[in-house]
């Protein structure tokens, strides 16, 4: 891959557009089913832990060394899908996208290279996590998995599943390829990050919720 895709590939997958566009949605029916309007903020949380990392240390070696096999990705992805007809989807997508260690070792060379300017530039296009969600609210959006119908343990897990059901390139890839995205995701969910926050939030609202219908029985 040469270094002008290379970069192309790290721009797009740092591109805030879609997050700010769903962000900046005024009326509810822009997303009719309200994964968008929730996906924006999932992303935006996921994507200021990613801009605090310094990747311009990263071990490329040890990464390189560890990057998965095509059979071996393959793998992964069918162990993370339940649903025939997703499974077979994703693998597709997902080996669509796939590069060797080689390949690898070149895109991080370069992400390394690029991170400080680039970094910069996402910053000063993405807004919080908290006030797309705001903004989401006051549109009578949903902003949390709860409100989708989705338990907080599978929303979790969607992190690392959604990378695999397209093949475009994203910033769920670029921190896959850092080595990076499992550890941010945990550091969402812990009791001090954006979603741990919130389900302890929510947990709150259902038990005062509960007590005032245990009064009024």
């Amino acid at each position: 891959m040469g270094e002008r895709r290379i970069e192309a590939a790290l721009r797009q997958a740092t591109d805030t557009q879609n997050v700010n566009i769903a962000a900046g949605a005024s009326v509810p029916d822009v997303f009719l089913e309200g994964v968008s309007e929730c996906s924006a903020v999932a992303i935006a949380a996921l994507y200021k832990l990613i801009l605090e990392r310094e990747l311009g240390d990263l071990d490329i070696e040890a990464l390189c060394d560890s990057w998965p096999t095509r059979e071996e990705m393959e793998r992964s992805v069918r162990a993370q899908h339940t649903s025939p007809d997703l499974e077979r989807g994703a693998v597709e997508q997902t080996l669509a996208k796939y590069i060797n260690a080689g390949e690898l070792a070149q895109r991080l060379q370069l992400l390394r290279d690029v991170w400080p300017g680039l970094r910069e530039e996402v910053r000063v296009q993405l807004m919080p996590a908290e006030q797309i969600s705001e903004m989401l609210q006051a549109a009578g959006c949903p902003t949390g998995p709860v409100e989708i119908g989705l338990r907080w343990e599978d929303f979790e897990a969607t992190y690392l599943r959604a990378r695999t059901i397209r093949k475009r390139y994203t910033v769920l890839d670029l921190a896959f390829e850092a080595g990076i995205l499992e550890e941010c995701v945990d550091e969402l969910f812990a009791p001090d990050g954006f979603w741990g926050r919130a389900a302890a939030s929510h947990a709150r609202a259902d038990e005062a919720g509960s007590f005032r219908r245990s009064d009024e029985a």
